[in-house]
C-alpha cells in the first residue's frame, strides 16, 4: 500500500510507528523486496561481518584510507583507461501494475541523448518493473538519476605495487 508508506514517511510522528507488510505467492521473498522496495527506493542489501545492512545508492561515503601509493611502492608506471563496455544508456520501466487486469499499466523507455550521441545506443534496454509505484515523477527522477550513473564510460587506472610490511602478526 503506497499511500499508506508516504502518510506513515511523511508523518511528524513516523519514529516508533510499525506496520505490517505481507507478500503472497511468491518463489523467492528477498528478490521481490529487492526489485520492488529496495530498487526503486535506491538502496541495496549488503552483507559485511556476517550482518545484513542496507545501503543508499548514489551517496558515496569513505570510511578507510589506505597506505600512500607513491613512486617508491609502484613497480610499473599507473596505465590509465577508460571502459566504455558497461554504458547503459537505455533504461525500460513498467510501473503502476494493476492486480484485476494482471499487467502494468504505464511503460517507458528512458535515454540519454548525449551518451547516445557519444557512444550509440545500447544494443537492449536495462529492464525494471516496479508494481507499486504510481508516480510518474518518481520513475522519471530514478531513471535520470540511473542514467547519471550508468549512461558514461567510467575510469579506471591500473597500478601495480609491493609492500614491504609482513602480513604475518
Amino acid at each position: 500500500d503506497v499511500a499508506e508508506f508516504e502518510r506513515l514517511r511523511d508523518s511528524p510522528d513516523f519514529e516508533g510507528v510499525s506496520f505490517s507488510f505481507a507478500v503472497y505467492a511468491l518463489t523467492s521473498a528477498l528478490k521481490t523486496l529487492e526489485a520492488e522496495v529496495l530498487t526503486p527506493a535506491k538502496l541495496r542489501l549488503v552483507a559485511k561481518d556476517g550482518a545484513l545492512s542496507v545501503t543508499q545508492l548514489d551517496a558515496v561515503a569513505f570510511a578507510d584510507t589506505l597506505a600512500t601509493i607513491d613512486n617508491d611502492s609502484q613497480t610499473v608506471d599507473p596505465v590509465a583507461d577508460i571502459d566504455a563496455s558497461t554504458i547503459q544508456n537505455r533504461i525500460e520501466i513498467s510501473w503502476d501494475y494493476s492486480e484485476g487486469e494482471s499487467k502494468y499499466a504505464s511503460k517507458q523507455e528512458f535515454t540519454d541523448a548525449a551518451s547516445v550521441t557519444a557512444y550509440g545506443l545500447s544494443a537492449s534496454p536495462l529492464k525494471f518493473s516496479f508494481k507499486g509505484i504510481t508516480d510518474d515523477d518518481f520513475i522519471a527522477e530514478f531513471a535520470a538519476s540511473l542514467l547519471a550513473r550508468l549512461a558514461y564510460p567510467y575510469p579506471t587506472v591500473t597500478a601495480k605495487t609491493h609492500s614491504s610490511k609482513s602480513l604475518v602478526n
